[in-house]
């Protein structure tokens, strides 16, 4: 099992050379998906500490553990309510965005089991599993502030390049049954379908691809 480290980085810009900072700057900024937002462009508009300036000061402040497992990549971490939470090892962890600390961790299993993290929205927080050898797949939604399980539903894809919009989750998938690429869209509220949606060309298609008419606002040309 190979091991890393997820380190967390403040601002030497809180030292007496810097101006103070604000108290309601304090609090973590979210970053509640993968690319930050549903729009994929990794931009954090609510970051104002950051700049040219102070990033050549940066130093560690603390740092939480990933480990590499078989089947099982750590997941990219996300923020939001105060969270920062990850996947890795077969298990979610949600640590306290400010000092590093543990609060929760779902529990451990034995199961080989790939996990993805779709999205923090507001304190809720959307996963999801694919069990490593008999492939089958679950979506999930979490308490991010305390771990607990708010529903875990089967879904019959493993969905890919997850993200959330709109109180929707989506992602492309390989639909078996009919050889062909697809989207699929579930509600963030309780893990039901909303639709589901098949590529007319045989390129994997993506959610958030340019002048494409997927999108969790739009019905998809063929629906079920």
């Amino acid at each position: 099992m190979k091991r890393r480290h997820l380190a967390v980085v403040v601002v030497a810009a809180m030292s007496a050379t810097a101006a103070p900072v604000p108290a309601s700057a304090t609090a973590p900024d979210a970053w509640g998906q993968a690319a930050a937002h549903a729009t994929g462009d990794h931009y954090n508009a609510g970051e104002t500490r950051l700049t040219p300036a102070t990033a050549a000061k940066l130093k560690p402040r603390w740092n939480v553990p990933l480990a590499t497992a078989t089947c099982a990549a750590p997941a990219v971490p996300l923020v939001g309510a105060n969270r920062l939470v990850t996947a890795a090892s077969y298990r979610i962890s949600g640590y306290d965005a400010t000092t590093g600390a543990p609060v929760w961790q779902t529990p451990a299993t034995s199961r080989k089991t790939d996990i993805s993290l779709a999205a923090i929205v507001g304190t809720r927080l959307i996963a999801q599993s694919r069990d490593c050898r008999s492939g089958k797949t679950f979506l999930a939604a979490h308490d991010v502030t305390t771990g607990k399980e708010l529903y875990r539903k089967r879904i019959p894809e493993t969905m890919y390049g997850l993200f959330v919009d709109k109180g929707v989750v989506v992602g492309s998938v390989w639909d078996a049954t009919i050889s062909k690429y697809g989207i699929r869209a579930y509600r963030v509220a309780d893990g039901s379908r909303v639709w589901a949606g098949w590529d007319r060309s045989a390129a994997r298609p993506s959610p958030r691809a340019e002048g494409s008419s997927w999108s969790a606002t739009t019905r998809p040309p063929r629906s079920t």
